[in-house]
């Protein structure tokens, strides 16, 4: 089979051109997330995106997700901790970079994580959440919306995805130990 110079070159600039779309989506993520900041679309108390602002940020990665054909779930905790504060600082240093955190209501907050479907935003959420809560987990109810690809569209909000969420609201404590107990058992089999 003969590749001539001028079919690795455009392979080339094809690579090149697919890495620089990524790159600039990348950007405007940052850019959103200067601008939330700049807006005063952090909350003062606890420094992650208010309301508003995760809602921006959800319609921007949830455009993202439709055009690269990712599954996308939001994640909502329901704290009922005294300890609120702590909670919301702990999350806000467990949570990946491109991952969007923000405040939905009094004690409730949303992560949105990147390329977890319906199989794995059980073990997601309860791995997330463990840490985050620690001695407080017991006080402490998850739940989550999956958004397949090609499914989230521009009519998806923030607020229909965590009323979804909290329908399927339950006790994290179970759900943490079920996944743990489960992983040790695949730990000891392996």
């Amino acid at each position: 089979m003969h590749i001539d110079a001028q079919h690795v070159l455009l392979v080339a600039i094809g690579a090149l051109l697919a890495t620089w779309v990524v790159l600039l989506a990348r950007l405007d993520n940052a850019t959103m997330a200067v601008r939330a900041a700049e807006e005063g679309m952090r909350d003062a108390a606890t420094g992650m995106l208010t309301p508003a602002g995760f809602e921006l940020a959800v319609l921007n990665e949830l455009a993202w997700a439709r055009r690269e054909g990712v599954t996308m779930a939001l994640v909502v905790y329901e704290v009922r901790a005294l300890e609120w504060r702590s909670a919301i600082a702990r999350a806000r240093e467990r949570i990946r970079g491109h991952e969007h955190a923000g405040l939905l209501g009094a004690r409730r907050f949303g992560v949105l994580l990147w390329d977890t479907d319906s199989a794995g935003v059980r073990s997601a959420a309860a791995r997330l959440g463990l840490p985050l809560f620690g001695d407080e987990v017991l006080r402490v109810e998850v739940g989550w919306a999956v958004v397949p690809p090609g499914a989230a569209d521009a009519t998806a909000t923030v607020a229909g995805l965590a009323d979804e969420a909290v329908r399927t609201l339950e006790p994290l404590a179970p759900l943490a130990a079920a996944v743990l107990t489960r992983d040790d058992r695949t730990t000891r089999a392996a």
